[in-house]
């Protein structure tokens, strides 16, 4: 019922029912991406696949780092696509083996998984190189569960078990020197795998043979479940073997409980918990000791002060697989020892990543088991994935339960539980947050989020992959209402060589999963989405079936130089005619609808230029020329910043531009004038995008000289009245209030139609890397609420100034013998705004202030009717496939003559794209 209740309510939270075609819908009804472009990236892109950035409709609450850049979705089709290649994926291992053995090859080979799976997969070669990433999950209200994934290699043995003992402990640390850092702390864990930490993974695995062959007889499924015997071996002694163990098998198995007792008192001194991974079965009974001796002794409650883990929490989490048969009797028994013992549980519950190597290990105990040797008949694992998926759904709910009556038990023997659901299936989510909500451990608030109770944000969460299910994870992160994260991502790091298995490993579980809801297939089909065509005509059918469900387009052809190769020396020139070519298409477009033109055009001005280099330096050279200010790096422009474009080039030369970069950056700017001419004989406005810091003086610069003289009131065109260039102005950069300010100034003294995309951002990671490698102060805040707080500011102040407008427009300047002259200087600016947002509660807070500012009023059904005129200065965007449930509800929730919402449509030619998807 829970999902029908808030259809009214803006959907942050993802409550109200999503949309067939939405990215974020867990069975998506799109078409595959096209054949043509998996071919091309099979045969050339892996090798110069990187991480590139987009500034496009982010926020820092609902887009982890990556997940929404163009470089970051082609990689992600190229390695999804990758999996589905059988004979690659499975001969990986030998084939990166040879080529690690050939001079040259070596390197061409780790530089293609570099940037592929490693960039997808891995957040870095060290714990230090993890940093901006973790912190920029935290800015989107996400935790990390760090992994050191070096992982057991059959093929290699030695003592790289040691390095791994003293990264694990590293790694707590390291998590929790970070969350010392934080407020509402806590939600960076760590993660530890036991065959990663002994210099064999067979002592495991015979520990495990051991461990069967001495428990009593048991009805639980094979791998079966602990029992009290097995803390026995931890307490022998070292010295003793048996017909399983050797003698150095038990020194081995001692030496990793010795080593797992130290990394746990130091994670419950700081405060971080730790979470011991689940591996095949024939290593988990072994693993199942361990886990029960450790939370035995590290999970009771802790004596005042003893602990930084809120109280009565688990600081050890085992691993329960859903596939595994055993699984609802070995869950059962968990909780039934932590009640005898007095301790609380930590349950991390998975659905399992080995289901193929567990079918084929149970066919070969079958074959190799001799005269009255009793083997199951059936497998550890379930058959069918419909059981998995209830055994998983029936697990969460007795767990939720559970830990719902643990928290109003007055009885102390009670146990309390610690919940880490691991899941990329959606439904399972929403089972969970309905289970929370009915059992009192959450409610429903006014606003439509899953308020928890206090303290049950320390007892629940969710966890995704890194690189995968980003629009699950950034749900979750969005539907709760909690003092701290309530979505977690499993951040692998380590030296590239190091995570090879696991890199493996994971290409072969992906390929396993393929054609599964959630899996390699839809996070394929979602990368290749967002991608929507090589050319305009290619985009028409989605833009007409746009129109017809009340929403415009920003259309983006998404192509640039190659830096890296040096590409085609012409490509600047082709993407300058195909900005051309877009306007004409939108125009043309347009000319077919009824209404106000609701077909727009990006440009990208690092695109349209020989090299962005160019436009670098054209930066440097202003940040250091420009009057002083007191207006935050990357500054704001002036008349200054005209000499660029006018004048002798002498004084420039002589200031550290080459001539070169002046040639190209003039012919920049009369290219972009002769676009800008286009598009207002055309009627369509449009958009620069913002980039990094470093290019953006130089763009800035361009956009006032624009603006400056296209967005002045003219007659006889089908532009009137309203601003035809608009410059994006992102909230997470410091200097975005001062600098709007000074926008609208200019736009006053200057009598011209100032135009506005405000959004968040896109390159907080980027950023802060960049500038904590200087030394210098970051240009972007540090809190995920300043931004916030920054965006509405923002917002507020664009509202109040175009309702300032509309109810006093007045001239602005008139023509006298050919030149315009201000008449007076106007107390307000004519303004275009779009909001650029994922984020619900800005567009919520946006809609409030237009009624209150009289440009909009609020019907008995609590619709938002804008006032007449208002829907050709105000707008709001989405990227295509993703927030189309907001979308769709800011369709259904306000009435205007036209479009209020655009949703930006990148297109073009793989081929062509990937050099600036390469562009670091």
């Amino acid at each position: 019922m829970l999902l029908r209740t808030c259809t009214r309510q803006a959907p942050r939270m993802g409550l109200v029912p999503h949309p067939v075609h939405s990215a974020r819908q867990l069975h998506s009804s799109s078409n595959l991406p096209k054949s043509s472009r998996l071919a091309w990236g099979l045969g050339t892109g892996a090798a110069v696949v990187g991480v590139a950035g987009m500034t496009i409709y982010a926020d820092s609450n609902t887009a982890p780092p990556g997940s929404t850049t163009l470089g970051s979705l082609a990689r992600s089709y190229l390695v999804y696509s990758l999996c589905s290649v059988s004979p690659l994926v499975n001969n990986s291992p030998s084939i990166l083996n040879t080529c690690a053995s050939i001079p040259g090859l070596r390197e061409l080979s780790e530089a293609v998984v570099r940037h592929t799976f490693f960039a997808q997969f891995v957040g870095g070669d060290s714990l230090p190189d993890t940093l901006p990433l973790i912190t920029s999950l935290r800015q989107q209200n996400t935790g990390t569960l760090l992994v050191y994934s070096v992982e057991a290699d059959d093929a290699t043995k030695g003592a790289q078990w040691e390095k791994n003992v003293q990264e694990i402990f590293a790694s707590v640390n390291f998590a929790g020197d970070f969350e010392d850092t934080q407020v509402g702390g806590g939600k960076t864990w760590v993660a530890v795998k036991l065959t990663a930490l002994i210099p064999s993974p067979d002592s495991l695995k015979r520990l495990s043979t051991f461990l069967l062959t001495s428990r009593p007889k048991s009805n639980v499924p094979y791998p079966g479940t602990p029992d009290s015997t097995d803390a026995a071996f931890f307490k022998q002694d070292p010295g003793r073997s048996s017909t399983e163990l050797s003698g150095e098998d038990v020194v081995v198995l001692h030496k990793l409980y010795q080593n797992l007792r130290q990394i746990c008192a130091q994670a419950k001194k700081r405060g971080v918990r730790v979470t011991v991974d689940a591996e095949h079965s024939w290593y988990q009974p072994g693993i199942d000791a361990f886990v029960t001796v450790l939370s035995r002794e590290f999970n009771q409650p802790s004596v005042e002060g003893g602990s930084k883990v809120p109280s009565g929490q688990p600081v050890v989490y085992g691993t329960y697989q859903a596939y595994l048969r055993r699984t609802p009797m070995h869950l059962a028994h968990a909780m039934n020892d932590a009640k005898e013992h007095g301790y609380a549980l930590g349950v991390k519950l998975v659905r399992g990543a080995y289901h193929g190597q567990e079918i084929l290990y149970h066919k070969k105990r079958m074959a190799a088991a001799k005269p009255g040797e009793e083997v199951e008949s059936n497998p550890a694992v379930w058959l069918h994935k419909h059981e998995t998926d209830r055994c998983f759904d029936e697990a969460a709910e007795l767990l939720i339960q559970h830990t719902a009556g643990s928290l109003a038990s007055k009885d102390p023997r009670q146990p309390k539980l610690g919940l880490l659901f691991g899941t990329h299936n959606k439904q399972s989510c929403e089972h969970v947050l309905e289970c929370m909500i009915s059992s009192g451990l959450a409610r429903q608030n006014e606003d439509g989020l899953a308020e928890v109770k206090p303290g049950v944000e320390d007892m629940v969460c969710f966890g995704q992959l890194y690189g995968m299910r980003d629009d699950l994870t950034s749900w979750i992160a969005s539907v709760f209402k909690s003092k701290s994260p309530m979505a977690f991502k499993y951040l692998p790091y380590g030296a590239l060589a190091e995570v090879m298995p696991y890199l493996s490993r994971r290409a072969i579980e992906n390929q396993s999963v393929l054609s599964g809801d959630g899996g390699a297939a839809t996070e394929r089909r979602r990368a290749g989405e967002l991608i929507r065509g090589d050319t305009c005509d290619d985009t028409l059918s989605l833009i007409t079936d746009l129109r017809k469900q009340n929403k415009g387009t920003l259309l983006a052809y998404s192509v640039e130089v190659d830096e890296i190769r040096g590409g085609r020396a012409d490509q600047w020139k082709k993407n300058v005619e195909e900005m051309i070519a877009s306007v004409e298409f939108a125009a043309d477009f347009e000319d077919t609808q009824k209404g106000p033109r609701k077909t727009w055009v990006a440009i990208k001005l690092s695109a349209l230029i020989p090299s962005a280099d160019s436009l670098k330096r054209m930066s440097e050279f202003l940040v250091k020329s420009r009057p002083k200010d007191d207006i935050p790096f990357p500054g704001t422009p002036g008349s200054f910043d005209m000499v660029v474009f006018r004048g002798a080039k002498e004084p420039l030369i002589e200031s550290g531009l080459m001539e070169e970069d002046i040639n190209s950056l003039r012919t920049l700017y009369e290219d972009l004038r002769i676009l800008c001419k286009r598009a207002k004989e055309r009627g369509i406005r449009l958009i620069f995008d913002a980039e990094h810091t470093w290019y953006q003086p130089g763009i800035d610069a361009f956009v006032l000289a624009l603006s400056r003289e296209f967005n002045k009131p003219s007659s006889g065109d089908q532009i009137n009245e309203q601003p035809l260039v608009y410059a994006t102005y992102q909230a997470y950069l410091r200097r975005t209030p001062a600098h709007l300010s000074r926008s609208i100034q200019d736009a006053r003294d200057f009598g011209y139609l100032l135009g506005v995309k405000l959004v968040r951002g896109a390159y907080y990671d980027k950023e802060t890397a960049e500038h904590h490698a200087l030394s210098s102060t970051y240009p972007v805040w540090t809190e995920k609420a300043q931004t916030d707080a920054c965006y509405n500011t923002c917002a507020k102040l664009l509202i109040n100034e175009l309702a300032k407008y509309r109810n006093h427009p007045g001239p602005q300047c008139v023509t006298r013998s050919g030149r315009e002259t201000n008449l007076h200087t106007p107390s307000h600016t004519g303004i275009g705004i779009l909001f650029g947002t994922h984020n619900a509660l800005s567009c919520t807070y946006i809609l409030e202030s237009l009624v209150e500012a009289g440009l909009a009023s609020r019907t008995p059904e609590n619709k938002v009717v804008v006032k007449d005129g208002v829907e050709e200065r105000l707008c709001f965007g989405q990227l295509y496939g993703m927030r189309d449930d907001l979308t769709d509800w800011m369709v259904q929730t306000v009435e205007a003559k036209s479009p209020i919402v655009l949703k930006y449509v990148p297109y073009g030619a793989l081929a062509d794209v990937m050099p600036y998807l390469a562009r670091r």
